[in-house]
């Protein structure tokens, strides 16, 4: 669907990673589900997991997407 004045992008993120870093990361998890983030208020990445990916989700959160910087620079250039 396109609109007359704005460009409107649907993504859908495949790439599940294993690349929050726990131990510097502030997680809230599901009460009763110890392994299923509910919030994190500060994030700390493994660099070594992500780095290959310009756009991902983390495996046990909620439906947040996350985009490396290199990537979001690149989109923002071709809007201009």
């Amino acid at each position: 669907m396109q609109h007359p004045i704005k460009n409107f992008y649907a993504v859908n993120v495949i790439s599940l990673l294993d690349g929050l870093d726990y131990k510097h990361s502030e997680i809230e998890f599901v009460e009763g589900h110890p392994n299923f983030v509910k919030n994190v208020s500060r994030y700390a990445f493994k660099i070594e997991v992500i780095h290959d990916y310009p756009i991902f989700r983390f495996l046990n959160t909620d439906v947040d997407v996350y985009m490396s910087q290199t990537y979001l620079k690149r989109r923002l250039e071709k809007m201009d």
